[in-house]
């Protein structure tokens, strides 16, 4: 229900163009929306079952997945804050 509940979230901010009705309204097709999730579940489970989450590979991949999210996490709650005025905007134009 909690992926279920995301999805239709992602639809409702734009997120998931795909899964919005014909000629672009916002009528949601709840079907293949639960389809694309049960199609997702069933991957996963089998690729498990496979255990390519245990390939080199696979671990390299996570590693650099996680490392890329961790530093935008980072950067994204360093500069949160920051505030730049148009004279300094101005400025920094100027020197590239």
């Amino acid at each position: 229900m909690e992926d279920l509940r995301n999805s239709i979230a992602g639809i409702h901010e734009g997120k998931d163009e795909g899964m919005k009705g014909r000629a672009g309204s916002t009528k949601i097709d709840f079907m293949e929306l639960l389809q694309r999730l049960i199609d997702a579940k069933l991957i996963i489970q089998e690729a498990r079952a496979m255990g390519l989450d245990e390939l080199p590979e696979f671990q390299n991949s996570l590693d650099v997945f996680r490392q890329v999210t961790l530093r935008g996490m980072v950067r994204e709650d360093i500069v949160k804050d920051v505030t730049v005025t148009d004279a300094e905007s101005i400025s920094c134009i100027g020197r590239w």
